[in-house]
């Protein structure tokens, strides 16, 4: 709300200066409401192909840049926070003049340095979470203590989208001829899925391994970081989900033999609807997983994602 406020103060074009200021103002704003001292925040804002953000003490900001075909490594890296005499630093990036330009962002909080590139590889490949457990992992590796907090995203321009966003910038809303429409794609309606699932203890019933039939007490963010080492390990190899799974999954559908470990069938979208939220259920695929899903490619593995039933890895087969 008080950033909100600080933008719609300005009756002109945002300039970068007037970006960083409202974020910088914003942050300032709540440090007056609470005796005047500053919240360990970090806050990123995506702005007509610019992104803007800014850090207080004890938050950082990496910003690295990626090229098409440039592998995992990135060009640069920036890294942004505040000095010993700051009260608030900001960065301002363009988000490049076409989709060979990927940024990745990391915003990180808590005490100790951050390591920006060791997420950078899940986020190419759009895992934000899988990237934020990463980045977690290395700073408690390095010794960071107290409450900690990531966010991670990756940001890119679809083609056409930046000339647009030029013609709108050099000529104002009286410009030339609206920009060509994308072709629309055919849209998939079912999808074939295997799943490994790792239970956790923070739900309100007890958790069981029904496969193993014992009770689960590891926590949820145990539960992140192993599934995290089984991606790595999955993500270097082309053909070991169905033993990864059988060993290590604790959903039923790891009871299947062979190539089918893991696999739940043919799914549709309905099952991602209310009136299919039983179904959904009882699949061990709740909705948010199934939307996940049905945003991958043949073959691709997805993102670490959260349910009340444990954490999810799902890839898509067909």
């Amino acid at each position: 709300e008080k950033l909100l406020r600080r933008l719609a103060a300005s009756r002109s074009e945002w300039s970068d200066e007037d970006l960083t200021a409202a974020l910088a103002g914003a942050i300032a704003d709540v440090a007056a409401g609470d005796g005047g001292i500053r919240p360990n925040v970090a806050i990123a804002l995506v702005v007509g192909g610019r992104l803007v953000a800014a850090a207080a003490p004890g938050a950082h900001i990496g910003v690295c840049t990626h090229s098409a075909g440039g592998g995992d490594d990135p060009q640069s890296v920036v890294v942004c926070s505040p000095g010993v005499d700051e009260q608030t630093a900001t960065i301002c990036r363009s988000l490049g003049e076409d989709d060979a330009e990927t940024l990745t962002v990391s915003l990180a909080v808590g005490a100790g340095f951050s390591n920006f590139t060791a997420s950078a590889p899940h986020l190419l490949r759009g895992r934000p979470r899988a990237a934020g457990v990463t980045h977690l992992r290395w700073m408690r590796q390095e010794g960071a203590s107290g409450p900690l907090g990531v966010a991670c995203a990756r940001l890119a321009l679809q083609s056409g989208v930046a000339s647009e966003l030029g013609a709108s910038a050099s000529s104002g809303s009286s410009g030339g001829p609206p920009a060509a429409k994308r072709q629309k794609t055919e849209e998939v309606t079912k999808i074939r899925v295997r799943q490994i699932l790792l239970r956790h203890a923070a739900g309100a019933k007890p958790a069981m391994d029904p496969v193993r039939n014992k009770k689960v007490t590891r926590a949820l963010e145990e539960a992140e970081e192993q599934m995290l080492g089984l991606l790595v390990e999955l993500a270097a190899s082309d053909s070991g989900f169905p033993s990864i799974c059988k060993g290590r999954s604790e959903c039923q559908s790891s009871l299947k033999g062979g190539q089918l470990s893991g696999d739940m069938g043919w799914l549709d979208r309905s099952t991602a609807d209310k009136k299919g939220e039983n179904k959904a259920l009882k699949l061990q695929l709740p909705g948010n997983v199934l939307k996940g899903a049905f945003e991958l490619g043949v073959g691709e593995l997805g993102d670490i994602l959260t349910s009340e039933h444990g954490v999810h890895l799902v890839q898509r087969t067909a």
